[in-house]
């Protein structure tokens, strides 16, 4: 291969000389900042925020409802010495602003009073006061109740509840306390003992000087917890009567810094300290909720009645049609509500605890009681190897009667079969139940095909306001402590979520655009 030589290549161009300004460039000129500057600017505090904003949405609806109740214990009155206090209203519509903003602790709220624009808005460019936002939150139980009912009054007129359908369903919201805070009667009972020893040293110890607040402050603070101790050894006996057996009876824990609450399984996955929110849905074009109720039990089971009893009461009649899961009905439930709401829901609490029964007793699927065939004329049962089950006994309840079917155990000692139709035990045993006529009309009901397309709506009316408070409200964590505070943020959030709606659906919608049934 031939080398090639440097001669063979052209010479570089001659550079161009360079312009004089490339030769000396002229540096940038930007603004100074001067972040120690004072400024001293004026404003009008109305234009903070635009016309359409929620905050002045929350204040205009506000307008439409009765305060009163929320006045009544102000002692600052006209006429009469002392500093005026806070208006009702203003903390009102901080708090539900705050709630639709996923605000839920009291010291951020007050925090944000001083740069968010719509808090600012809403209370006059002026501070307030954590402490003063966190009793206002859970001191007006009975107000927050009646201000929830009246606001329910309100939108009813303007046509976003309407009681033709609506459906129930409860969610699972973590409380305060950590899963480590739950223990046996007998470590609670040794850390109440501590606590009362505390307290007693406490008030004998001498405070002088500048030592007198802060020992008056250690004081409250051990006789809230020796309160705290107590009430948990008394929720603990309360604990125990939903518990089954002996052995379950004694394993029962309580929390002792929020003794209210109790283990439940959470819809993300897992078991935590929580409490079970029933709520209400009308399933009118807002969805909104129109009854909510807070309770212990990590089950649905007879939550359905009481909550359609009270939206009767703020309604004053019930509603046509009721959507519910499968986990809330019984027979007393269907008993109960026939001709007075239309409940459309699964219900097969026999066929679930049937199988449940064959599978701890070790029996074959296609041994299951569904598959005996009952012999109405004989009064007998019939299993799938052609042997006959007479009556053994019938136990009557207040809603039903279980008639008990027993074969012979000869008959099953020669059968093949035995093996999967009944391994653990002699002979083979199925219970027949009899069901009053309203529990069999609405197993009737179910299986038609209208009623199961009714049921296929529940989860859009229940779930969508789950979704808003636990998605856009961000509500997945109560911010109080015990089962009563935990039901005001609830009923909060509520309130901001009706409100939403309201402003989502009318507020500021021409009027030609609003279809009222």
């Amino acid at each position: 291969m031939d080398q090639l030589e440097f001669a063979d290549f052209p010479p570089p161009p001659a550079a161009e000389p360079a312009p004089a300004a490339a030769l000396f460039p002229r540096a940038p000129r930007f603004k100074p900042i001067d972040r120690q500057l004072n400024v001293l600017r004026a404003f009008a505090l109305d234009t903070l925020i635009d016309e359409d904003h929620p905050a002045r949405a929350i204040w205009e609806f506000l307008e439409q409802l009765d305060l009163l109740p929320f006045e009544t214990n102000i002692k600052a009155v006209e006429g009469h010495c002392g500093q005026a206090t806070i208006q009702p209203r203003m903390l009102i519509a901080v708090w539900l602003y705050a709630c639709s903003q996923g605000i839920g602790a009291a010291r951020e709220v007050s925090r944000r009073c001083e740069s968010e624009p719509g808090l600012r808005w809403l209370c006059g460019d002026e501070p307030i006061n954590y402490h003063t936002l966190s009793d206002f939150r859970v001191d007006h139980q009975d107000a927050l109740r009646d201000l929830f009912v009246d606001a329910l009054g309100v939108l009813s007129q303007q046509g976003l509840i309407s009681l033709q359908q609506v459906a129930h369903d409860g969610t699972r919201i973590r409380a305060v306390a950590g899963g480590s805070s739950f223990h046996r009667e007998a470590t609670l009972e040794q850390h109440r003992a501590a606590a009362a020893a505390q307290v007693a040293a406490l008030e004998a110890e001498e405070a002088t000087g500048d030592s007198a607040r802060r020992i008056a402050a250690r004081r409250r603070a051990a006789v809230e917890r020796q309160e705290r101790l107590q009430q948990a050894l008394q929720q603990m006996e309360q604990h125990r009567q939903s518990k089954d057996t002996a052995q379950e009876k004694a394993q029962a824990r309580v929390s002792q810094s929020e003794p209210e609450s109790r283990k439940m399984k959470l819809a993300e996955g897992g078991f935590a300290p929580a409490y079970n929110a029933q709520v209400t849905s009308d399933g009118g074009e807002g969805g909104l909720i129109i009854n909510l109720q807070m309770t212990q039990s990590g089950s649905d089971f007879q939550q359905l009645q009481p909550a359609l009893e009270e939206v009767r009461e703020n309604f004053g009649k019930m509603p046509a049609q009721t959507l519910v899961d499968g986990g809330y009905l019984s027979r007393s439930d269907i008993v109960a509500l026939e001709g007075r709401t239309d409940v459309i829901g699964p219900y097969d609490e026999d066929g679930a605890r049937a199988t449940a029964h064959c599978r701890r007793r070790g029996i074959a699927e296609e041994y299951a009681p569904k598959f005996f065939v009952y012999d109405q004329n004989a009064n007998r049962m019939q299993c799938p190897a052609g042997c006959s089950l007479e009556l053994h006994q019938s136990n009557k309840t207040k809603d039903k009667i279980d008639h008990v079917y027993m074969a012979r155990p000869s008959d099953c000692a020669g059968c093949s079969r035995k093996p999967q139709c009944c391994p653990q035990s002699p002979a083979r045993s199925v219970i027949r139940v009899e069901e009053p006529d309203a529990v069999q009309r609405f197993r009737q009901k179910m299986a038609q095909p209208e009623a199961q397309a009714l049921y296929k709506q529940r989860s859009r009316i229940a779930e969508f306001p789950f979704c808003w408070i636990k998605e856009k409200f961000g509500l997945r964590r109560f911010h109080v402590r015990g089962m009563a505070k935990a039901f005001l943020e609830m009923l909060w959030h509520a309130l901001a979520y009706n409100i939403r709606q309201w402003m989502r659906l009318r507020w500021r919608v021409e009027p030609d655009a609003i279809m009222v049934d």
